[in-house]
């Protein structure tokens, strides 16, 4: 039986209590970054995203680079980014990246590796990495990662017309599947150290659900992209969570599938508690609330 200060989710036990953060820090030092993280959020530490260090951490441009290493997206002064999805040799990109996405999600851990952080664009991961191997994980029972949300980047990179991408549901589905392969990758590579991996897609747009300048955006598809991601992780023995820092259709969330719901209890808790049904099958099947 667990303890009375801990949760199963999905076979891997989570103690109540248990504090981790949302990914970014203001350091510009990642080592810095990573010693604070070390001390106060032992039993769950997390990899820093640094985006005041270079703009190739940018929140939404971050995770992307295989993206522009195959020739689907180009990159602006490393915070815009837009499909090539006019360019004549499109359709050739197109094929090889679902190429590697079918051979990555079979197990070939060669191409996942395609999938990895450039060096430059995630010094604050590599650093977590490095103290892992030189120094051990210490009091971690966990080791968490985050990937930018579906819709925060979807909104952010366009077609070379400048429309969103998330309105396009090739380019909505080409994001959604290299989030996926970048989150496993973490998987894979923090899953080296022998303990539960969690991945959080961190998305606070997800409130464009219901609002009348974003009419278009399916609530279903929502939640269908949100359980592809989950499913993906798992696939690669990590555990899910979304984090999102908005007021929204929690329903959402609470039916997607996904282990660990992230959001912000002080401002939105009264919202929060609209879906008691949903809440306690949630909890019922395992799923775990982040009160943040």
């Amino acid at each position: 039986m667990p303890s009375k200060n801990a949760q199963i989710v999905k076979n891997k036990l989570i103690p109540y209590g248990c504090a981790t953060g949302i990914g970014s820090l203001p350091h510009l030092d990642p080592k810095a970054a990573v010693a604070l993280i070390s001390e106060y959020l032992p039993v769950m530490p997390h990899w820093p995203q640094l985006p005041r260090k270079t703009v190739d951490e940018y929140f939404c441009t971050q995770f992307l680079h295989a993206l522009s290493d195959i020739g689907l997206i180009q990159v602006e002064k490393g915070t815009k980014a837009f499909f090539l999805n006019e360019d004549d040799d499109w359709p050739g990109r197109l094929a090889e990246f679902y190429e590697l996405y079918l051979q990555a999600a079979d197990g070939d851990l060669e191409i996942l590796n395609k999938f990895s952080f450039s060096l430059g664009s995630a010094e604050g991961f590599y650093c977590f990495y490095d103290e892992l191997v030189n120094k051990g994980t210490g009091q971690a029972r966990y080791l968490k990662g985050q990937v930018v949300g579906l819709l925060s980047v979807g909104f952010q990179v366009t077609d070379q017309n400048r429309v969103p991408a998330y309105y396009d549901e090739q380019l909505r589905d080409i994001l959604l599947k290299q989030l996926s392969l970048q989150a496993a990758w973490q998987v894979k590579t923090l899953g080296r150290f022998g303990l539960p991996v969690i991945i959080f897609m961190d998305d606070p747009v997800i409130d464009s659900c219901g609002r009348y300048d974003r009419i278009s955006v399916s609530r279903d598809d929502v939640q269908a992209e949100l359980t592809e991601f989950a499913a993906f992780v798992r696939r690669f023995g990590g555990l899910a969570g979304v984090h999102s820092c908005s007021d929204l259709d929690w329903s959402i969330l609470l039916s997607a599938g996904i282990d660990v719901i992230s959001f912000d209890t002080y401002q939105f808790a009264e919202s929060f508690a609209l879906y008691p049904d949903l809440i306690q099958q949630f909890l019922e099947q395992g799923g775990v609330i982040a009160w943040g």
